[in-house]
C-alpha cells in the first residue's frame, strides 16, 4: 500500500521505507490472578507520521490523512514509500477518530461507527475466563497522544535507521499493557480481577463507562504519580505506553 506522503526534501541516495504495524497480543497463562484473556478486536487511529532532520528538526516528509488499524492482523505495510537514505527523527500520532480514515485490515463496521460517534481513538474487545466465570470486555477509549523522539530498537539510537536501499520498520503495540496493574516500568503484573469487579450492572460485559466510575487507586493500581483517577484513564494511559519501534525502541509521549 503506497501511503499518502508529502515529500518535502530529497537526497541523491534513496531507499524504500516500509512501516509495518503489529499488535503483540500473547496473553495466555500469564495472569497472576488466574484469569485467561483472549483478544478479539484491537483498533486505533494513527495519523501525522513524520520524518524530521535529526539535527535541524526540519520536516522531511509527513503523512496526509489517517488510518484505522486492526492490530490483530498481519497485512500490508501502513507506509511503503521512497525516502532519502539517512537517519531520521520519527514521530506519529495516536489520533482521534474520523470518518475518512483509510482502513488497514478488516474492521467491524458497528465498532467503527461507535468509535466515531463516541470520539474513541482506541478500541479493545475480547473475553476473559476464570473457572466457570466468563466475561466480555468492550473498551472504547479516548487518549490522543503524540509520540516524538523515538529510538530505533535495532541499535538503541534516536531516530530511524533508514540508510539502506530497503528499510523495514516495525511499529508494535503491546496490547498486554491494557491489563498491567502498574504504570511504573519493572513493576508491571498482568491482572484482570479489577476489571471483572467493574462490571457494575452484572450483565457480563465490561465497558469503558463502567471503568470510568472506578477509582484506579482504590483497586490497587499504581499510577506512578501521574494525574489519573479512574480505571478508564489508567488503562488508556497504560495502552499508550505500549508502543515500541523495532522491538525495544521507545518514544516520548505527549497528551494532545
Amino acid at each position: 500500500m503506497i501511503s499518502m506522503l508529502l515529500l518535502l526534501g530529497c537526497q541523491v541516495n534513496q531507499g524504500i521505507f516500509r512501516l509495518h504495524v503489529i499488535g503483540e497480543a500473547g496473553l495466555s497463562d500469564e495472569f497472576a490472578d488466574g484469569w485467561t484473556v483472549e483478544l478479539n478486536d484491537a483498533y486505533s487511529y494513527i495519523n501525522t507520521i513524520q520524518l524530521n532532520d535529526i539535527v535541524t528538526d526540519e520536516v522531511t516528509f509527513q503523512t496526509n490523512g489517517s488510518w484505522l488499524v486492526n492490530w490483530l492482523e498481519d497485512g500490508e505495510p501502513l507506509i511503503e514509500q521512497i525516502v532519502p537514505q539517512a537517519r531520521w527523527d520519527f514521530s506519529f500520532q495516536h489520533a482521534e477518530p474520523n470518518d475518512t480514515a483509510t482502513l488497514l485490515g478488516n474492521i467491524d463496521e458497528d465498532i467503527r461507527l461507535s468509535m466515531i460517534e463516541n470520539d474513541m481513538g482506541m478500541w479493545l474487545g475480547g473475553t476473559a475466563q476464570k473457572g466457570e466465570e466468563k466475561l466480555e470486555f468492550q473498551l472504547g477509549l479516548k487518549l490522543p497522544i503524540r509520540y516524538t523522539d523515538c529510538t530505533d530498537g535495532g541499535d538503541g539510537l534516536q531516530g530511524l535507521n533508514l540508510l539502506s536501499d530497503s528499510n523495514d520498520i516495525e511499529l508494535t503495540w503491546h496490547l498486554r499493557h491494557a491489563f498491567f496493574s502498574s504504570l511504573r516500568y519493572g513493576e508491571e503484573e498482568l491482572s484482570f480481577q479489577a476489571l471483572a469487579e467493574a462490571d457494575q450492572n452484572g450483565d457480563g460485559v465490561i465497558t469503558a463507562t463502567e471503568l470510568g466510575a472506578v477509582n484506579a487507586s482504590d483497586v490497587g493500581y499504581n499510577v506512578d504519580e501521574q494525574a489519573l483517577s479512574t480505571m478508564e484513564q489508567f488503562i488508556a494511559t497504560s495502552l499508550a505506553q505500549g508502543f515500541r519501534i523495532n522491538g525495544l525502541g521507545l518514544c516520548t509521549l505527549w497528551v494532545i
